[in-house]
């Protein structure tokens, strides 16, 4: 069941595809690619596409392409065809039962039954997977033919197709996505490097081009809103929100999870608010105990990769779970040359396990992060396999964690920037795509601007160069560039090679990005501060 409160943060996706779906009735066709990170959303927005698209005009299929096989496949594909071609006729049958389908369907659309039972006879001799597969997805023009019906294909993860074993899958798929102009197709991944891949040398043909939407984690203001949301009635300190924002990342599935967790308790403790006590208690039910739901999605995960050991990829995680997410420190830790450890970090982003940004990597799933460090590497420690022992750690960690994040939240941010700063140490890091060298500064003074718009900033000095730094109390506008470039000349020391920084706490405006640009000063937003404390150990900045 889909309710109002599950479209927050989704708002705008979900309204750029039903206008999509709007212009496939129209004749205009734009396939869309749905990428993003695990647990991110992606299939709650298809299934809810899915179950709430009743145009007549469109049959919708849904498909998930975990692991299938060629048979398997094709069974779903033309189970679902008829499903949903029935539907749009208010008839309802068992999606399993095909038999009822080919004899209800046949009355309707002949000419898609026959190719349907054409097919089965191609299975049943064992003839080549290639044909077989073509002619399951020719399925879609002969449909349209018959019926004038639009048709949407949903394709979650569809990078697995790759396990049809098919030579040249994609390219296949490809041919007939140019060719079927009355189908739209949406495609899924959470392996957003390889889909990507796919999707720009493979699928990449005429008239059969991606709309590609990235499904992010939900930006501060929207998982506070989620957060009081699920919560209800029920009271909760800010603090304690802001600790679960940056905890989480935003990420939508743990931030429920969560929240189901401290919802639970607090009402089983006959509380009208939620306690430091209530909240730990709440994490470590999901996280710690045995049969918490969050510690046995874990647990699989790390035998998973204890199964298939590739490149020491638990080992690797553990240590830059701890911190040690430099390529240098890595390579020293286990042992390997910086070449060899590169290969092997290569590996793993591939799988995505890690990102990387320059020299640094850090762990995709923050709360996975979390759990292998406080849970896991605990357990491991914990010599006397003592439960209670390692429950007391691991209450007395998150406490400790959650009473830094206050305090350090506690500050302002012209003290939490200069901390930062001050952690610098001619380090490499890729913000978007520029690669920027952090200098290791020797001399950092807060400074103030004769100007209107940005009043604050700092001026940082190394022994290679020096920045002035302006920031910026929300968005960044073209009159913030105009008046920092003529407020920033006013104190540029002439000897030494100057950048130039604008720090907004929000976005920045296109035009504002242009001008910034065209003058060599650079622009950093609330999510490029972040990316920047998450890599040097810091808790997030949740403005």
């Amino acid at each position: 069941m889909f309710v109002k409160e599950q479209f927050i943060g989704r708002e705008e996706i979900i309204k750029s595809i039903d206008k999509r779906f709007q212009d496939l009735v129209e004749g205009y066709r734009q396939n869309i690619a749905l990428l993003g990170d695990e647990l991110i959303g992606k299939t709650w927005i298809l299934k809810y596409l899915y179950e709430n698209i009743s145009n007549p005009r469109i049959v919708t299929l849904y498909f998930d392409l975990t692991q299938p096989t060629i048979n398997i496949f094709v069974q779903r594909f033309i189970s679902t065809l008829l499903f949903g071609f029935l539907k749009t006729k208010g008839v309802l049958l068992p999606k399993e039962n095909l038999t009822k389908l080919i004899n209800e369907s046949e009355k309707y659309i002949p000419k898609t039954i026959a190719k349907i039972n054409e097919i089965c006879t191609s299975i049943k001799e064992g003839l080549g997977e290639t044909t077989i597969f073509r002619d399951t997805l020719s399925l879609l023009e002969i449909l349209n033919s018959e019926t004038e019906q639009k048709i949407v294909v949903i394709l979650d993860e569809f990078q697995n197709l790759e396990s049809l074993k098919i030579r040249n899958v994609f390219q296949e798929l490809g041919k007939k996505i140019m060719m079927q102009k009355a189908t739209m197709y949406i495609v899924a991944s959470s392996k957003t490097k390889k889909a990507n891949s796919i999707i720009h040398n493979e699928l990449s043909l005429l008239f059969g081009n991606f709309e590609i939407i990235d499904v992010t984690h939900l930006d501060n203001k929207t998982s506070f809103t989620l957060i009081k949301n699920r919560l209800k009635y029920i009271q909760i300190q800010n603090e304690l929100v802001n600790f679960l924002i940056n905890f989480t990342g935003g990420s939508p599935f743990y931030l429920d999870r969560i929240t189901q967790s401290i919802y639970k308790n607090t009402l089983e403790m006959n509380s009208e608010s939620v306690t430091p006590f209530i909240f730990i208690r709440s994490l470590e039910d999901i996280l710690f105990n045995e049969w918490g739901v969050l510690n046995l999605k874990f647990r699989s995960y790390v035998d998973i990769l204890n199964y298939k050991n590739k490149n020491d990829s638990l080992g690797i995680l553990l240590l830059i779970a701890q911190g040690k997410n430099k390529t240098k420190d890595l390579a020293t830790l286990i042992k390997k040359s910086q070449k060899d450890i590169t290969q092997r970090l290569l590996k793993m982003q591939e799988m995505c396990l890690i990102t990387r940004s320059a020299s640094f990597y850090g762990i995709n799933d923050r709360v996975f992060s979390f759990w292998l460090n406080f849970v896991y590497l605990e357990k491991l420690n914990n010599l006397s396999q003592n439960f209670e022992d390692q429950i007391r750690s691991f209450r007395r960690k998150l406490e400790q964690s959650l009473a830094e994040f206050i305090e350090i939240s506690s500050k302002g941010i012209t003290q939490r920037l200069h901390e930062l700063f001050i952690s610098f140490s001619n380090d490499l890091v890729q913000l978007d795509k520029n690669k920027i060298l952090l200098s290791r500064f020797k001399e950092i003074k807060n400074m103030d601007f004769d100007g209107d718009l940005i009043k604050h900033g700092f001026c940082c000095q190394s022994d290679s160069d020096n920045w002035i730094i302006g920031l910026k109390d929300g968005d960044i506008t073209e009159d913030c560039v105009h008046e920092f470039m003529h407020n920033s000349k006013k104190v540029m020391p002439k000897e030494k090679q100057i950048r130039r920084l604008i720090i907004g706490l929000d976005k920045t405006e296109v035009n504002a990005k242009l001008l910034a640009k065209e003058e060599k000063i650079s622009t950093w937003e609330l999510s490029h501060l972040n990316l920047l404390l998450d890599l040097y150990g810091k808790p997030r900045l949740i403005v």
